[in-house]
Order: C-alpha cells, then structure tokens, then sequence
C-alpha cells in the first residue's frame, strides 16, 4: 500500500473574521473516483430545516457508542505533554476512526461516509483531487487492519475551499464503497456529528487519529480545553502532528449520552509567541450542509 505523509500546515498570524452563519446559496463539488468526474452543485438552501433548535445533534440510523470509558482524562499540551498511544483500536470510539492511506485521519460518520480535512481528499495548489484514496478503520500499526481497507469512491467538499482555499471550510465526506452488499459503517458503526452555540472556551475536546512522527498506523489521543473559538472556527492545545488532519474534534455528551464530533481538525496557528491547533468549527451551517451531503450521496 502506497503511504504518502502529508502534513499539518502552520498558518502565521492569520485572523478569521468572526462572522455569522452564512445563509446563502453554497456551491460544493462532488469528484467520482471511478470516472475522474467533477460535478458542480449549487443548493437554494431549501432543505435548511429552519426550526433547528440552538443545539442539535444529528447520529444518522441511531448508532449509539457502548461505553465512554476509553476517554482520556489527562489534559496533553502543545509540545509538553505525550499523547496516548490507543492500543485497543477495536473499542468504541477508536474503530470508527481510521487511517487514510496517503497519511491523514477520517471518522465514519454514516453507513459508508467518513467526515476528514478537504485538504486531505483535494491539492488546493495544484487544483487536482487526490486520487487512490482507502480508507483503514481502527489500524493499529503497518500491517494490523483489524477491519480491512476501504475504497473512497467519490469526495465531496465545499468549492469555498476547492477555489478559494478558505480554511474555515476545509472539510470533506469521502463515500466509501461497499464490499459484497456490505458498508464500512456495519463493522465499526460511527459517530455522530452536531453543533452547540453554547460551545466555548474551556471546553474540552479529544482529539482522535494518526500523527505521523508517530510508529506507521498507530492510532493516538489528546484531551485538552478549547482555547478560542469563533463561529468557524476553534482553537484547542492538543498535541497533534502531520497526519491529524482530518481527525474529529469531539466531546461526551452527557445529555445525548454520546460522542459528537464539534469540529475537524486541520492545521496549526501560530499568532506571535502563541502556539494552537485548529480546525474549522461545526457550526449550524456547517451542519446543515453535511446532513445534505451525506444525504444526498
């Protein structure tokens, strides 16, 4: 299998704008593996379910986790601490992340859709999709892939990134292709996504993936406080390194009594002296526009 490192981008002094969830109509690219197809789509926004509460979790077929006893309870600082090294990957929540095949980090969030980085699926610079892609749920070192490999198929991401390169939406689905009339998502079941406006500083999040300074397909994890947080975006002091990207920013709910991813991670800030990480933020938007790609592929 072809392993190719790919690597969490610093951005220097870079301030997002703390704006208000878009509301207009959002353009997104859907990519066809097997045909090298693009297809442009365009959405009126018609299926923005107006009546939303302020937080709201969305856990497609009800897929529930069976235990949160594997979370972690130590706090893991930007270049102090060590992460913790997963070592049964097999357990809820850790075999429903997985490990790309060219180095990033992808949560199955469906049936057979995994949430990652859109800079891990699609090469801003160069304008080209990457190609090749599988994706390994729960691996737990070079050659220990306790639930196999799996085919992405076709990704989806937001043309705010695939032409603009906006951070703030540097997020993807990859669709995963079926084995035998069977998804991903009936081995590992998968986790739920959502947004909370309440969200906010000190909070706390685990940070779930590959790094890849790390043993090859090693899985690891960090637990820290949120640090800032705008509307799309959020900044927390988990260790990470190249081969995050694309791994789940989440938190226990007790009230739901389940894990949901709150963000993506992507890359690492640097303002001044300030270290953190960062990723784009699930906010109502964000939400929506996820429940339509997942539903409509």
């Amino acid at each position: 299998m072809r392993y190719l490192m790919t690597f969490t981008a610093f951005v220097f002094a870079v301030a997002l704008p703390a704006v208000a969830n878009e509301r207009l109509d959002h353009e997104w690219q859907i990519h066809d593996e097997e045909t090298n197809e693009v297809t442009d789509r365009v959405d009126d926004l018609d299926f923005l379910k107006s009546d939303l509460p302020e937080d709201h979790t969305e856990s497609f077929f009800g897929t529930e986790p069976e235990t949160r006893d594997d979370e972690i309870s130590n706090k893991s600082l930007i270049g102090i601490n060590k992460l913790r090294k997963i070592t049964n990957t097999n357990r809820v929540p850790n075999r429903m992340v997985g490990h790309l095949s060219n180095g990033c980090t992808a949560t199955v969030v469906s049936y057979n859709h995994v949430l990652t980085a859109a800079h891990c699926v699609y090469n801003f610079k160069t304008k080209t999709w990457k190609k090749n892609l599988k994706f390994i749920p729960g691996r737990n070192g070079s050659n220990v892939k306790p639930y196999g490999e799996w085919k992405i198929r076709r990704k989806i991401a937001s043309k705010k990134y695939t032409q603009e390169g906006k951070i703030q939406w540097d997020v993807a689905i990859g669709i995963v292709k079926e084995k035998n009339g069977t998804s991903v998502g009936e081995y590992t079941g998968w986790m739920s996504f959502g947004y909370k406006n309440s969200l906010s500083v000190n909070n706390k999040v685990n940070i779930l993936g590959y790094p890849g300074n790390k043993p090859t397909g090693t899985q690891w994890s960090a637990f820290c406080p949120i640090k800032k947080i705008q509307s799309q975006y959020m900044y927390h002091n988990c260790d990470t390194a190249p081969g995050n990207s694309g791994s789940p920013m989440y938190s226990y709910s007790q009230e739901e009594g389940k894990r949901i991813i709150r963000g993506v991670h992507t890359n690492g800030f640097k303002d001044g002296q300030t270290k953190l990480n960062s990723g784009p933020r699930i906010n109502k938007t964000l939400f929506e526009l996820l429940n339509r790609w997942v539903i409509e592929s």
